[in-house]
């Protein structure tokens, strides 16, 4: 006897993507908190797709906004107890998706041949493209960065907590 408005419908699934056992368990925690679901309840009682929080860091950091990429990565390490090496692992996974995008771009291929390519969906391969212009010159130091950086932390030269820290904060001089 729970009811749950339109808005709310799409951003569980969203939010659940179409996983139908995540779904339900999601679905059953919110009718624990109120029998009629609102848009409101889910942005505040399910947590984003993590590939989703990955994709707002890269974007505030492309932005420049460095102050976005700290309360993102802090949400990210915090409330979802992701480690910085996963997060590292992440960031470099978009920043090579970028850059094969521009590369592609480059070779005379179209946004429909990329996508098939690289099966990836349209938004992402044009927001890959008009990031990737931007940062051409740049995509390949942010690429050996994340590398030296992966390195290091694995081999305990430097704390991983305080190496993304690091990068988040010096991204916007290091690379614009």
């Amino acid at each position: 006897n729970v009811n749950i408005d339109y808005l709310a419908k799409k951003e569980l699934s969203a939010r659940t993507l179409n996983d139908r056992e995540r779904l339900s368990n999601e679905l059953m925690k919110l009718s624990l908190y109120t029998n009629k679901i609102t848009l409101n309840d889910v942005l505040t009682l399910v947590s984003k797709p993590l590939e989703d929080s990955a994709y707002e860091l890269t974007n505030a950091l492309l932005r420049g906004d460095i102050t976005g990429a700290l309360i993102t990565y802090n949400d990210l390490t915090k409330s979802k107890k992701i480690d910085p090496v996963t997060l590292f692992m992440m960031l470099a996974n978009q920043f090579r998706f970028i850059y094969q995008v521009n590369y592609l771009h480059d070779q005379g291929k179209h946004i429909s041949e990329i996508m098939e390519l690289l099966t990836a969906k349209e938004f992402r391969v044009k927001m890959a493209n008009q990031n990737g212009k931007a940062f051409k010159n740049s995509l390949p130091k942010i690429l050996d960065d994340l590398y030296e950086i992966d390195n290091k932390i694995k081999s305990s030269q430097i704390d991983n907590s305080l190496a993304a820290e690091l990068f988040i904060v010096n991204f916007k001089n290091n690379y614009f």
